[in-house]
């Protein structure tokens, strides 16, 4: 870095004799800039749009305002500023930085309308719909995003962005194998982006190819190797393919990326329980339970612990607590469910075991876990013409799910 300090002094000795001039103010807040000092900066630009608010270089000072506020997380006031910029230049460099803060803000309409205005002064630039396509993804609206980045790729064939936000809208639109190609094309255009691998990695998942979906990961994970998401997804992936030591070299990892999160603790406490490494596995829950408290799948994971190791009635009192916490995840919410049913079949109580299993299949009808369980729970109530109801069940959800229920029912 060049060191400024001459230049610094000689403007700010040149503002002590004319303190309002405009000239000095601006290159002092130049070199603030080139010294990574965006505070100082941004008040030197400000100052002078105090001296000289008409000045014909003000929509400038207003961005360069608003990127400096951007860099420090400011978004309302990075906002205000480039809504200046932008309305008292309409240029499309100043809509779509108001455009982008807008999205940060998590103001969609706003920012479609700002991205669009940037566009309609710049026809020729596809990024500018990428922008637009990229609000209507996160407002759900992917014919919209769609329709958009159907005329971004006419104009930005070469955009692996585009391609990028393209597998994320055929995703919103359950087009796997579509989202499959743009994925690849993406990467094609731009092999060293994690986060398309990442995008990959999930389309993978979502059409059953495992093996697939860990490579994908695996490479995201190369190129940027303390992206926590990435990890996460990583270890799921392997789960999925039964790999629970590689699960668990995962989870660790990323424990010591994020040694106080209660998440990660979890994660290595379900990695742990497969293994069946229950004692370990109820010490990491226990671990993020004492980080968050609140944290229902740190309760989930020490009630399958406590559970497989035959202390049922804690496990019960650690699956209540899910319960009381009332989690926002159906999936979590389910397994909580099932994994009581469960336990209250292990217990002999298979009455009190429906009620869960019932609401269990009514939150999550597609998994044959609930049927099964609930079968076993009619089984052994004596009511075989239920059990077999929800054998059926099962088939028809999973029909090669290694069903206990058609052991008990000694059905071939």
């Amino acid at each position: 870095m060049k060191d400024y300090r001459a230049a610094q002094e000689a403007f700010e000795n040149a503002l002590q004799r004319k303190p309002d001039s405009v000239t000095a103010h601006v290159y002092l807040g130049r070199i603030h800039e080139e010294s990574q000092r965006l505070q100082e900066a941004m008040e030197e630009l400000r100052r002078a749009i105090r001296i000289d608010p008409k000045n014909k270089d003000r929509a400038y000072w207003e961005d360069k305002v608003g990127f400096w506020l951007s860099k420090l997380g400011k978004w309302e006031e990075a906002a205000a500023a480039f809504e200046w910029a932008a309305n008292h230049s309409k240029d499309a460099h100043y809509f779509r930085n108001l455009g982008s803060a807008q999205f940060q803000l998590k103001h969609y309409l706003e920012a479609i309308q700002s991205y669009e205005e940037a566009f309609r002064l710049s026809p020729r630039d596809g990024e500018l719909l990428a922008d637009v396509a990229n609000s209507y993804c996160e407002l759900n609206r992917y014919d919209e995003a769609l329709e958009c980045l159907s005329r971004a790729i006419k104009l930005a064939p070469q955009s692996p962005r585009v391609h990028e936000l393209l597998t994320a809208t055929y995703v919103g639109l359950n087009r796997f194998d579509d989202a499959l190609q743009a994925a690849q094309r993406a990467i094609s255009l731009d092999p060293s982006n994690a986060s398309t691998y990442a995008s990959l990695g999930f389309v993978y998942g979502e059409l059953g190819r495992h093996q697939d979906e860990v490579d994908a990961y695996v490479k995201a994970a190369q190129i940027s190797p303390e992206d926590i998401d990435t990890l996460f997804r990583l270890g799921a992936a392997y789960d999925r393919l039964g790999q629970f030591s590689k699960a668990l070299e995962v989870a660790e990892r990323n424990l010591s990326l994020m040694p106080d999160s209660a998440i990660t603790h979890t994660n290595v406490a379900g990695s742990l329980g497969q293994l069946d490494r229950y004692e370990e596995a109820l010490s990491s829950a226990r671990k993020a339970i004492s980080i968050d408290p609140a944290y229902a799948d740190a309760h989930l994971a020490a009630g399958r612990a406590l559970q497989c190791l035959k202390d049922h009635e804690a496990a019960l009192t650690e699956y209540q607590r899910v319960l009381d916490l009332k989690p926002k995840s159906d999936e979590t919410l389910a397994t909580t469910l099932i994994d009581i049913g469960v336990t209250y079949v292990e217990l002999g109580r298979n009455e009190d075991a429906v009620a869960p299993l019932l609401r269990a299949v009514e939150l999550k009808p597609e998994w044959p876990e609930g049927y099964d369980n609930l079968g076993i729970a009619y089984f052994r109530l004596g009511n075989r013409e239920a059990a077999e109801r929800e054998l059926q069940n099962v088939v028809r959800v999973a029909p090669l799910f290694e069903s206990e229920l058609k052991k008990l029912l000694l059905i071939p």
